[in-house]
């Protein structure tokens, strides 16, 4: 077989830079576990509870394809715009994050409000960022299974806001 006759979509991906797809996977589910975590400790506020719960749901998707991406070793992918050490170093951060505390939760303010910057520093591992395949019809497949946050972040921080006017003592 020449060069020529080799499938220009098949390309072999060093295991580092594979290592991303798996890094990315565990990222969405420590995030899924602490939107979880938050839905069981502020259930008494149903609404955002329940944003809580979309998000966990979300972060669950996004692992799942992650995880899928990450069995086909490569094939079909055309980039993976993350480094492992990029990568590795927010699933760091989102290790951290406190989610044991059931006697002294953040409360619901604090807790909106870290959940809607952790969205948006989070945006960059959203799978349509990291992994481009070279056919469409890939990446309409995997991004078929995949809800946008966008709308549930916009809803969080109106609530945010909602909750923080109701609270001032400016009337």
């Amino acid at each position: 077989m020449t060069s020529q006759q080799i499938n220009p979509a098949v390309k072999k991906w060093p295991i580092e830079t594979l290592r991303v797809l798996d890094i990315c996977q565990h990222i969405h589910k420590h995030a899924e576990e602490f939107y979880q975590y938050l839905v069981e400790i502020h259930q008494e506020h149903n609404e955002i509870s329940r944003m809580w719960g979309l998000f966990a749901i979300d972060k669950c998707n996004q692992s799942d394809a992650f995880k899928m991406v990450s069995r086909l070793r490569g094939e079909g992918i055309k980039e993976i715009n993350m480094s492992a050490e990029v990568a590795a170093n927010i699933l760091l951060k989102v290790k951290s994050i406190p989610r044991g505390e059931k006697r002294n939760p953040p409360s619901v303010l604090d807790a909106l409000r870290f959940t809607i910057r952790m969205e948006e520093n989070l945006t960059s591992v959203h799978f349509s960022h990291v992994v481009k395949f070279h056919s469409e019809q890939n990446t309409s497949l995997m991004a078929s299974s995949l809800q946008s946050s966008n709308s549930i972040i916009h809803v969080m921080t109106e609530e945010y806001l909602n909750l923080t006017v109701l609270n001032a003592d400016v009337f």
